[in-house]
């Protein structure tokens, strides 16, 4: 079995997920590579998910999707105690070369073993292209190009306004424990990312967020930090609140 990471049960899980990838996609199958919390050394064993990007020549026609669908859900029920932790997107290296092309929605599991599409966007390509761990195919610098940091800046910005900012008006999404802690951790790396241009961890942002943010909102944060998933975090009016006044920090609002 090969090692990816330093944790047993997700390198099993991983090389079962790519013995998988390679019979069912063949040739169409360029790489395969860890992104999110693994590829910015901040997985957490007891909350983090398992964030994949899989990269292929073209996009996939129908029969092959319903496949990976099979495979997947066959992996979601297994023993494996991360196997309904996995985010695997699937993306044309095409929409990777050209990381302007914001608009493209692109085949995602998640979690559970659906499927449905999601964006990547300038942001989440500079993570894949500076931090993304190889697990099979090119090492990710030879087809995306680099991200400035007035462009990741810029996307940061974008996504607080354009995603971000309706959810005080339409907060149904937020009243998932797990969503309120991704938002209120969200909100710290989107101001690390705007004051200084840069990509780091979700507790590193958070850190860098204490330090900066009125002292009321640390309880909020260290509570997003500490939590697990199975736990409760019932924080919605704060969470809002939170997501209210980083937005006003910012001049969005």
């Amino acid at each position: 079995m090969k090692s990816f990471v330093s944790n047993f049960q997700v390198n099993e899980l991983l090389n079962t997920l790519l013995n998988y990838l390679s019979e069912i996609l063949g040739n169409q199958l360029i790489g395969v590579y860890l992104h999110g919390s693994l590829a910015l050394n901040d997985f957490k064993p007891d909350r983090s998910d398992i964030d994949l990007v899989v990269v292929t020549k073209n996009i996939l026609p129908d029969d092959i999707l319903e496949k990976l669908k099979e495979i997947h859900q066959k992996i979601t029920s297994s023993n494996s105690s991360y196997a309904k932790r996995i985010e695997c997107i699937y993306i044309p290296i095409e929409s990777l070369k050209n990381y302007k092309e914001e608009n493209a929605y692109f085949p995602c599991l998640h979690i559970g073993g659906d499927f449905y599409t999601d964006g990547f966007g300038l942001l989440e390509k500079h993570v894949l292209r500076e931090k993304g761990i190889v697990i099979q195919g090119p090492e990710p610098k030879s087809f995306i190009k680099p991200v400035s940091a007035n462009e990741l800046k810029r996307a940061a910005l974008n996504s607080l306004k354009e995603w971000w900012l309706p959810k005080l008006k339409d907060h149904s999404k937020l009243k998932a424990d797990d969503y309120q802690v991704y938002a209120i951790l969200t909100m710290c790396r989107a101001l690390y990312t705007i004051q200084r241009g840069e990509i780091t961890s979700k507790t590193a942002a958070s850190q860098y967020a204490k330090q900066i943010f009125d002292h009321k909102w640390i309880e909020l944060i260290d509570e997003a930090l500490s939590w697990e998933i199975g736990k409760k975090f019932n924080r919605l009016s704060e969470t809002l609140s939170y997501i209210r006044y980083v937005l006003i920090k910012l001049n969005i609002i």
